[in-house]
């Protein structure tokens, strides 16, 4: 039987892990050979694409978890790739002890974890890096518990945001905190998949400012930083793996992230991995649900 799983140290693991396939994805980028195949189209008519550095990022993080964690805990990745044969050197057990550890041990069975090895690839292969982000999400019985965010070109090193619920995030500066100021309702949305429809509906929520820019997680580390109060994007597309890191991070600021229809949105690794529409606020969700409904 396999022994509880300390969560805190399990966020530790996918601290280092993301940090370590942010040094991947930055090392492929310089290389100017990025190795784009396309999945496919998206529904917003766009070319899928997954690089060298998704597939390769994937393939590390899954084999430190599994070298720490065996097959105890079910695994979700973006990239259909296996994880075998990759030699990963045991994940820190410390980087996330400012967290306080607020959830007691839980059995494994109960977690599922979601990889989104290069959030924003799109952006990635046309050279826009900032909005990409390595994000790690960890569900317990369904619910967002755990996450971390790495922003792998922020300065030379990178940044990562991490969290849990109970326990607050850690990575912002002191200036990037919310502030909830309820005159203010900036929304960001989709850069790329955008559609009259899509701004009939964001109208309703009269927004002050419309943001729009790629990757799930960077539109809601604005969020997390302050710079916006709402992240909407009222039409199906978004993963469990797009949005199970970020929907972590923001319960755990005190926020929320709904489906677009206001319900909640449920991590298993046999759930439908289609997110309907995403809804996320630092203000208060339920007035806006009102609204969008």
């Amino acid at each position: 039987i396999m022994a509880q799983v300390n969560l805190r140290r399990l966020v530790s693991a996918c601290i280092d892990l993301s940090q370590r396939a942010g040094q991947i994805i930055r090392d492929v980028h310089r290389s100017g050979n990025l190795g784009i195949v396309s999945k496919g189209m998206t529904q917003g008519g766009f070319e899928d694409p997954m690089t060298e550095a998704d597939f390769r990022a994937q393939k590390l993080i899954i084999g430190g978890l599994r070298k720490v964690y065996s097959n105890s805990i079910a695994i979700i990745g973006e990239e259909d790739c296996d994880d075998d044969g990759v030699s990963v050197d045991a994940p820190a057990e410390g980087m996330a002890n400012d967290l306080e550890d607020s959830q007691p041990d839980v059995d494994p069975s109960k977690l599922t974890i979601f990889i989104d090895p290069l959030d924003a690839t799109r952006e990635y292969t046309l050279g826009n890096t900032e909005c990409v982000l390595t994000l790690i999400g960890i569900a317990l019985n369904g619910r967002p518990i755990a996450g971390v965010m790495h922003q792998p070109f922020a300065g030379d090193e990178g940044r990562t945001f991490y969290g849990m619920v109970g326990s607050g995030v850690k990575g912002l500066l002191a200036d990037e905190k919310q502030t909830v100021d309820a005159s203010n309702r900036r929304i960001v949305t989709s850069f790329s998949h955008f559609t009259p429809e899509m701004q009939a509906a964001i109208d309703r929520l009269k927004p002050t400012e419309v943001i729009r820019i790629g990757g799930a997680g960077f539109k809601a580390l604005k969020l997390l930083k302050g710079e916006a109060e709402i992240y909407y994007y009222p039409a199906d597309g978004c993963k469990l793996w797009d949005t199970c890191a970020p929907h972590a991070l923001l319960l755990a600021a005190s926020g929320n992230m709904t489906n677009g229809q206001g319900e909640e949105i449920e991590y298993h690794a046999d759930s439908n991995l289609v997110v309907k529409g995403v809804l996320a606020s630092m203000i208060d969700h339920a007035d806006l649900i009102s609204k969008i409904k």
